[in-house]
């Protein structure tokens, strides 16, 4: 039989223990009710409930979090705790699990939201979100999330988009990856940077976004406006968007930037590639860029799917410039401009004019941004002393990524070089 001595300190024990254990239980509920907005002030909380089985945990529902600009709410948010840690002083908080949010504006409904391993001082966790727009626009995303004073840090970042509309012209998938995403918030203005990232392909060293939802600057117009500052190796992008009262506004403004990387980001086929300067205005609705114009000018320039330097020397003697070009369906140029405009439906390339070492080139045309299909009219002037001055009309149409051509050689072109080859035959009898 147990002896008494040993037997009744055990039996006070378990009790005293039992009756911490209940004491605790009862206690978090109420903590973890006043502890929260403390830690997020502004967060409001109806009810607060624990439960024991399969593991402790306590359910908060009808959370609503208020921000300047934005709003947060939720349903329910589900908080488990170990069963050894309810037995300390300060029970731990190790995974959060939040169902039936919504963010405003975003107009995202969250439709699951957990924070796994979360550390003792509740700065780090894994987390995953999945959520849906009201357009039915999907995102889902994984990181490992550091909280700081003033906002969040996202550690290898993964995101990926499904939209319902075409983002960015042409895409309905969006995919970015990144070492590193912080999200602050001073004052009125939010501050989201991004570093060594990946947006579907397109290379990221650094992206800077200022959003505030209120221009205070302007009492006039005091509507919502964004800065964006994008760079791409030695190149930079900014980006300044508005509402007004036409609509959604964008103001583009890129130095220095690689062509063709932001063609395939665009879903559009590389035409032209090279380095380039641009500016231009932009439009755009529930995230769809409508339209909008550009201007750009491009060094080191490529036009790519067709030699044209092979074609006018057919023609006019500049054989040994193509004929460095001959195994290549290129044609390069020094500088090329361009000024073109678009819509949902057609990219219209109203001025091109580019400049190389053996051939001079300017014409206009439009590509379907639905099929991609070209239309181009073209005049080809050699750059030879005695040449230039004669143009050769060339149409250009068909897939943009490999077009087909016809030379329209009128009937005082044709004259023209009759006199030219005349003319050179007499030299040559000299």
């Amino acid at each position: 039989m147990w002896n008494k001595r040993v037997l009744y300190p055990i039996v006070v024990g378990v009790v005293a223990l039992a009756v911490f254990f209940l004491y605790q239980l009862h206690q978090l509920q109420d903590r973890f009710k006043t502890w929260l907005p403390q830690v997020l002030p502004g967060l409001q909380i109806a009810d607060a409930r624990f439960a024991y089985f399969p593991s402790p945990t306590l359910a908060l529902s009808q959370l609503d979090y208020q921000a300047p600009g934005w709003n947060f709410s939720a349903q329910q948010a589900i908080a488990r705790f170990s069963w050894f840690s309810l037995f300390s002083l300060s029970p731990q908080i190790k995974q959060i699990e939040l169902y039936g949010g919504t963010i405003a504006p975003l107009n995202l409904n969250i439709v699951s939201l957990s924070l796994d391993n979360i550390d003792q001082h509740y700065n780090l966790a894994e987390l995953s979100l999945t959520a849906a727009s009201v357009e039915n626009n999907r995102l889902h995303l994984t990181a490992l999330a550091q909280r700081f004073a003033n906002g969040v840090a996202l550690h290898q970042l993964q995101l990926n988009g499904e939209m319902v509309h075409g983002y960015f012209l042409n895409n309905r998938n969006i995919a970015l990856s990144a070492e590193k995403l912080s999200l602050s918030q001073q004052q009125n203005l939010w501050q989201m940077v991004l570093q060594q990232g990946l947006l579907n392909q397109l290379p990221l060293e650094s992206a800077v976004l200022h959003y505030t939802p209120d221009n205070i600057s302007d009492n006039n117009d005091p509507k919502p406006h964004f800065t964006l500052q994008l760079q791409q190796d030695s190149g930079i992008l900014e980006v300044n968007g508005q509402q007004r009262a036409q609509g959604n506004f964008l103001a583009l403004q890129g130095k220095q930037l690689s062509l063709s990387p932001l063609l395939a980001f665009l879903q559009l086929p590389v035409v032209l590639s090279g380095i380039s300067d641009f500016s231009g205005n932009v439009w755009f609705s529930d995230g769809v860029l409508t339209n909008g114009d550009l201007t750009l000018n491009i060094s080191q320039a490529e036009l790519n799917g067709l030699n044209l330097l092979g074609l006018i020397s057919q023609y006019f003697p500049i054989r040994q410039g193509a004929k460095k070009y001959a195994d290549r369906i290129v044609t390069p140029f020094d500088q090329v401009s361009a000024a073109l405009s678009w819509n949902q439906q057609i990219l219209s390339l109203n001025k091109l004019s580019a400049q190389g070492k053996d051939l001079h080139l300017s014409g206009s045309g439009e590509m379907n941004l639905t099929d991609f299909n070209c239309r181009f009219e073209l005049r080809l002037s050699p750059n030879i002393v005695g040449y230039s001055q004669y143009q050769l009309p060339v149409r250009l149409f068909g897939p943009c990524r490999s077009p087909q051509y016809q030379v329209k050689v009128d009937k005082r072109l044709e004259n023209q070089l009759k006199d030219l080859l005349r003319e050179k035959l007499r030299e040559r009898s000299e």
